[in-house]
């Protein structure tokens, strides 16, 4: 995968601490390979919650049309993801 070098200001305490993770823990092979991975933990973090609040809104549109907790139809379901694609202007 092509990378690309960006260059971020961080505290030199927080440098510190990323060097002495980087250095006793042997998960990263470097100071850019964990700032790395601790980005792609925090995207991945935001689009699980983002994900959370998209099934939530959908939850409650089912609830609002009288959704008493048996699974929906595969219909239903379609017609759910669509309204709500729509709404994100996915659709």
């Amino acid at each position: 995968m092509a990378m690309k070098q960006y260059c971020i200001t961080l505290e030199p305490k927080l440098v510190k601490e990323v060097d002495a993770c980087v250095k006793s823990e042997g998960l990263h092979s470097s100071r850019n390979d964990f700032v790395r991975d601790a980005v792609r933990e925090k995207v991945l973090a935001v689009r699980r919650e983002r994900m959370r609040r998209d099934f939530q809104k959908l939850a409650e549109k089912a609830r609002a049309r009288g959704f008493t907790g048996r699974f929906p139809t595969r219909e239903e379901r379609a017609q759910l993801a669509d309204e709500l694609l729509r709404e994100k202007g996915l659709l």
